[in-house]
């Protein structure tokens, strides 16, 4: 066996446990979602064995079902309001923890990150409670405004308390990683920058936000990949009822009901895979377009 042979018998070697847990747990439960996606398949009735071909009326039928496409839309809607939110949270704090003239920087850091490490149930029912009626953010409010908020029973503002509770877990996150490209970026920019009497605008606009752009692409790629699979706030929000005439029912809890409420699995299938693909063709798409920039 030459070297060259004797290499790729050692990477591959070595790769194999990756490889295998690869296999088992993404590749072949693929192949069975995408396998049952065709398939009237129901916990109820009998199970995996009792399975029944059914072409494409899985996916016919998701298409045309109201419920689905308005979980599709408030999916969406969550993500056109989270994206912008933590992406711009995330990185006024990770500059503000990057400033030279701050002091206990790790103090900030641990502040900032806490939330996350947080359980999202404890989250959730502390901000569920202050958006209340009676709350706190209603009492701040009414200094301003005194007609009273009602957020949690109100089909059209009720998505605010959900990205709010959303952004407050994920934003530390993405301060961090922020924080690194910051600290990556030399500082004779910033010295070349002053001397040529630049300020805070052309800082960003010049240094920053040029060096970050793929920290930023990286960054937006898991907010929309998250934002998608959203479930456990508006679950927890709704008591899994899918709030005020279903305001708050993302794709993910829909086919969570239709899964293990409804014992739908094919068709809970279809769904996951119909979500899947929309999650690929965005990213799919999101790459397109950093390429060509």
């Amino acid at each position: 066996m030459n070297k060259t042979k004797e290499n790729k018998f050692y990477g591959w070697f070595f790769l194999s446990p990756y490889l295998i847990l690869v296999v088992l747990f993404f590749i072949v439960p693929l192949l069975f979602a995408i396998y049952f996606s065709f398939t009237r398949y129901s916990l109820i009735w009998g199970g995996i064995e009792n399975a029944k071909f059914v072409g494409l009326n899985n996916f016919k039928n998701l298409l045309t079902d109201k419920t689905f496409l308005l979980s599709l839309k408030n999916t969406f809607v969550f993500v056109i309001l989270s994206l912008p939110i933590q992406l711009i949270v995330s990185f006024f704090l990770a500059y503000f923890l990057n400033s030279h003239l701050l002091k206990n920087k790790g103090y900030y850091k641990t502040m900032f990150y806490i939330p996350t490490l947080i359980s999202t149930v404890a989250i959730t029912l502390i901000f569920s409670y202050l958006f209340q009626s009676n709350g706190l953010i209603n009492i701040v409010l009414s200094i301003f405004h005194p007609i009273e908020v009602n957020w949690m029973d109100s089909v059209s503002l009720i998505k605010y308390p959900v990205v709010t509770m959303y952004a407050w877990i994920k934003v530390g996150v993405y301060m961090l990683i922020y924080l690194s490209g910051l600290m990556g970026i030399p500082t004779s920019y910033y010295e070349t920058l002053k001397l040529e009497g630049g300020n805070f605008i052309h800082e960003l606009r010049f240094i920053v936000i040029p060096s970050l752009r793929n920290v930023t692409y990286f960054i937006t790629t898991m907010i929309l990949i998250d934002s998608f699979k959203l479930f456990d706030i508006p679950f927890i929000v709704s008591k899994g009822t899918g709030g005020p005439l279903n305001a708050t029912l993302t794709t993910v809890i829909y086919i969570y009901k239709s899964a293990f409420s409804s014992g739908r699995m094919g068709y809970a299938t279809a769904a996951s895979l119909i979500l899947f693909l929309i999650i690929f063709v965005i990213a799919k798409l999101q790459s397109t377009v950093k390429e060509r920039l």
